[in-house]
């Protein structure tokens, strides 16, 4: 009686491993398949640069700093902040941008960008430079940064380029980088980011 409830809990356990085995090894795909960009958990990660429409006669600012405190019990957050100006006449724009890959990295087999944002209720755009577009005009979507930590997932196919100049088709196989912007009415401005990657 002993040597069968021995059996029978052996073959439970085995059924259990086995189950457990084979969540953890999808886990492990799904994990493997993520491109990150930055966590900033170990300082400034990658090669940020600056964004403003100086570049076009503005006189809007912009700056970014890792600070403590990242989103979901991390480390650190980037936080980008600075100001927007009236001089502009297409509207003002400032924020900062990180370079992956300078001739275009084919993140074809990615379906979207993922990160964590929060901010001072303003909207921002998140765009994904792509080295097909010479204009500046970028594929990406406006997110509202919200006080509270919030994940964020922006599928390629839900990203657009504004409407102003020459339109690109969509490839996702030349992407340089990503960049965060305000832009809108003049105001001075301030959000944080962490744990960027493509999935």
């Amino acid at each position: 009686m002993v040597r069968g409830i021995s059996v029978l809990t052996f073959l439970a356990l085995a059924i259990v491993l086995c189950g457990g085995l084979a969540f953890n090894s999808g886990s492990t795909t799904s994990a493997a398949k993520a491109l990150t960009v930055a966590n900033f958990d170990s300082g400034n990660d990658g090669h940020w640069y600056k964004i403003a429409d100086t570049i076009a006669g503005g006189s809007s600012s912009a700056d970014y700093a890792v600070v403590e405190g990242g989103a979901a019990r991390t480390k650190n957050a980037l936080r980008i902040s600075g100001n927007l100006t009236r001089d502009f006449k297409y509207g003002p724009f400032a924020g900062a941008g990180v370079r992956i890959d300078n001739n275009g990295k084919d993140l074809s087999g990615y379906t979207g960008l993922r990160f964590y944002v929060r901010g001072d209720g303003g909207t921002y755009r998140f765009s994904v430079p792509s080295a097909v577009v010479k204009n500046h005009n970028e594929f990406g979507k406006e997110v509202v940064a919200g006080k509270a930590w919030r994940l964020v997932s922006i599928p390629f196919s839900q990203m657009a380029q504004l409407n102003y100049g020459p339109r690109v088709t969509w490839t996702g196989r030349d992407v340089r980088g990503v960049e965060i912007t305000a832009n809108g009415s003049p105001r001075s401005f301030s959000v944080e980011i962490d744990q960027i990657s493509f999935y």
